[in-house]
């Protein structure tokens, strides 16, 4: 019996809060007391995030880096469908954007390419930066759109310029509101 409570107070420690005060391996290794011991794995995980923080940052800015090529092409072709006063310049910076921020949301844990993702934020981007420039809603932009569309239709249908009263009949409109339509826009 005094054999097993030996081996008892061996596996429980000798009662004066051995393994409640245990000294990390830094503690020991630098011989300091419990305070200090603290203070130095306080101090090693705080450069252990750091490094992790640095690797991080790495890591988006070299993602960044290797899609700058798509951001200038998503351009390129959206500056082709675009009137001439925009900017191919205006629509890259907006597009960078974009794309640091889809590198910064970017979830690797879901199925999606990381390419994928970030055309759609830097597409979203670069007609948020239009919006903010355009004056016009997208209302008047739909109905200018139209009015443009039937303007076409007219002129290769009757093979001349239409002029403003055949524009305003395939329109529906009376001639004075496509007056009042066409001033708006």
């Amino acid at each position: 019996m005094a054999t097993q409570s030996v081996l008892n107070v061996d596996r429980m420690g000798s009662g004066r809060g051995e393994n409640l005060h245990r000294r990390s391996p830094v503690a020991l290794r630098e011989g300091v007391g419990f305070s200090a011991a603290t203070k130095l794995r306080k101090r090693e995980i705080y450069r252990r995030r750091a490094r992790e923080e640095e690797r991080e940052r790495r890591n988006r800015e070299d993602r960044i880096l290797k899609l700058m090529p798509l951001v200038k092409r998503m351009a390129m072709q959206m500056r082709e469908r675009l009137p001439l006063h925009v900017e191919l310049d205006d629509l890259v910076g907006a597009g960078v954007l974009g794309l640091v921020d889809a590198v910064r949301k970017f979830d690797s844990r879901k199925d999606v390419k990381l390419e994928s993702y970030a055309r759609h934020r830097i597409r979203g981007a670069m007609l948020d930066g239009l919006r903010c420039v355009d004056s016009a809603s997208r209302d008047m932009r739909k109905k200018e759109k139209g009015a443009e569309r039937v303007y076409r239709n007219l002129e290769a249908k009757l093979g001349r310029a239409p002029d403003n009263a055949e524009i305003a009949e395939a329109l529906g409109l009376s001639l004075a509101k496509w007056h009042r339509m066409v001033g708006e826009l």
